[in-house]
């Protein structure tokens, strides 16, 4: 939802105007642009609007102070933006936008501000009474924000790489190693990205530069969590139900026909469970949507059924024919910004696609496993190592008892793959994804929790299941399936058409080294079988040629050494 671009010129050459960026922001922003420069010409911004809060155009960004000092852009929204308005007292706003909130808070508070701030936000604030551009991201860090080096210097920022590339003097060189993270774990690992140079700046951090480009401070975003005094157990729940009920309630607000995504999981069912309660109370219903199992009544898709109804709701289910499989995934490929080999990415794109033209706004259930520990077993979040890095702290620091690889589930996989497949799949198709879950003061508390009470019974997400009183064990206790869309065998009903086309054979001999004999052929000799049994390599090597293909890059055209 939404996307912006922006430079900081560090010399007064000719550039190519920030306007020519405004294509490759179209699907995040089908809304409407604007552009804004800086009296010096030194500053650049470009947004392009998804109107969801406050439609009027008067809220189009970027946006300007009354007094002409200060600019904003930014990308995604801000939850509790009603209760800082009226905290901001006697500033007079002449919109309805979060947007104005945030400058206004900005303008007042300076950057202490965004520890306030509760949504998902990245974003740019021109300060122009002090010459400093001030690029910023909140501490969950669910919504994108990339930056990169021109050759002589200048800044660009933005949440889209392909954005960055337009306004870029030169192309930029591909990164070896990313290419090798895709085909090992199907994400390239943050916070580098697909050119050498590219950082993803990681969640609560704050970059600040002045008008000649050059870095003058760095800092984080502090948020203001309330002290949680939990003596007992009642306690905790009860904060916890809290906590739930607002998270909810937050991302139902301009969402006057709310939507949801249900799986029939734990995760999206507590959402659907809340949100339905919250909606009747405003005098609407909650709609919900599903994925239809490749075998009808396989997977998830019984548990979804019992699941709407117990909850009094009418799913609607999302399935297409499977001849169309190679084109529907070439476009959905053809979504992303970075290269992500995961085949979760195309279950949900699916699903977006479907839902997309009747709701601008859908609810998840993304992030339970994450900050409620639902992966694995509860001794897996103790004991089981993790060899390679991290990754970014994404909201709240893990406590002290987690393993690396627990470590490493909340923080670099969410952050690596995980935001970026739900932005992707909903922003470049012009849906805003809303993830309750993923509310900083719902993992605040999630984190402060003893390992007792998050695996209380020996169950992972003790705390979710709990609010299941009455419900039967094979509901609460099952096995994890999700949005389940086998793509591997309904494409094998093709006999994969399209996929040997689309992979490019002189990256699969670069990439020789990190395949099978099978798949070190030419893709046309690729048997069926090979595709079936290596079906994530192939997968891997299809997306990064269409990637590459799509920022102008073959194979042929990368460096001769081998990856």
């Amino acid at each position: 939802m939404c996307g912006f671009v922006g430079r900081i010129l560090r010399t007064l050459r000719p550039v190519r105007p920030v306007e020519h960026a405004a294509p490759a922001l179209h699907r995040r922003g089908p809304d409407g642009w604007r552009t804004w420069r800086s009296a010096c010409a030194r500053v650049e911004l470009l947004h392009a609007r998804l109107a969801i809060v406050d439609p009027d155009e008067r809220a189009m960004q970027p946006f300007i102070s009354p007094d002409g000092c200060n600019v904003l852009v930014f990308n995604g929204e801000i939850y509790n933006y009603l209760d800082l308005r009226q905290r901001l007292g006697v500033h007079e706003f002449t919109t309805d936008s979060d947007t104005e909130v945030l400058l206004a808070g900005l303008a007042r508070h300076g950057l202490g501000f965004l520890g306030e701030v509760r949504g998902m936000a990245s974003g740019v604030w021109v300060d122009l009474d002090r010459e400093r551009v001030h690029v910023f991201r909140d501490p969950v860090g669910k919504k994108p924000l990339l930056l990169w080096s021109d050759h002589d210097g200048s800044i660009l920022f933005g949440s889209s790489l392909r954005a960055l590339q337009v306004l870029r003097s030169a192309p930029g060189e591909i990164r070896d190693e990313a290419l090798r993270e895709v085909l090992a774990q199907g994400y390239i690992e943050p916070p580098q990205g697909l050119f050498e140079g590219v950082c993803h700046a990681e969640p609560g951090t704050v970059r600040s530069f002045d008008f000649d480009g050059r870095l003058t401070a760095e800092c984080r975003i502090s948020p203001l969590v309330p002290v949680l005094d939990v003596p007992d157990d009642t306690d905790a729940d009860s904060r916890l139900r809290y906590l739930l009920e607002q998270a909810v309630s937050r991302r139902l607000e301009n969402n006057p026909a709310p939507a949801a995504l249900f799986s029939g999981g734990i995760d999206s069912t507590v959402v659907a469970m809340i949100a339905e309660r919250q909606a009747r109370a405003r005098g609407a219903r909650l709609q919900v949507y599903s994925l239809r199992s490749f075998i009808p009544g396989a997977n998830d898709e019984a548990h979804a059924r019992e699941a709407a109804r117990r909850l009094g709701l009418n799913i609607e289910w999302v399935s297409w024919p499977y001849r169309h499989v190679a084109d529907r995934l070439m476009c959905a490929i053809d979504g992303l910004d970075e290269p992500l080999a995961m085949i979760s990415f195309f279950n949900l794109w699916e699903l977006v696609r479907a839902v997309g033209s009747t709701s601008r706004v859908l609810l998840t259930g993304d992030g339970g496993d994450e900050v409620f520990c639902g992966y694995g077993a509860p001794d897996d979040w103790v004991r089981k190592p993790h060899d390679g890095a991290v990754g970014p702290t994404v909201g709240m620091e893990p406590p002290a008892w987690f393993g690396g690889w627990a470590r490493r589930c909340v923080s670099g996989d969410l952050f690596g793959h995980g935001f970026q497949k739900v932005d992707r799949a909903s922003a470049e198709q012009g849906v805003e994804i809303r993830c309750p879950l993923l509310d900083f003061d719902l993992i605040a508390h999630a984190r402060s929790l003893p390992q007792e009470r998050l695996f209380r019974g020996g169950r992972t997400k003790a705390p979710l299941k709990d609010l299941f009183a009455g419900w039967p064990a094979r509901f609460t206790d099952r096995r994890k399936v999700g949005m389940t869309y086998n793509l591997r065998w309904q494409w094998l009903l093709t006999n994969f058409e399209g996929l040997r086309e689309g992979v490019d054979q002189v990256l699969v001999e670069r990439m020789a080294g990190g395949l099978p004999p099978s798949l070190r052929r030419a893709p046309a000799r690729w048997a069926a079988t090979d595709v079936l049994r290596h079906f994530q390599l192939a997968y891997a090597l299809l997306v990064l040629s269409r990637v590459l293909a799509n920022f102008g890059v073959s194979g042929a055209a990368l460096a001769s050494e081998p990856a």
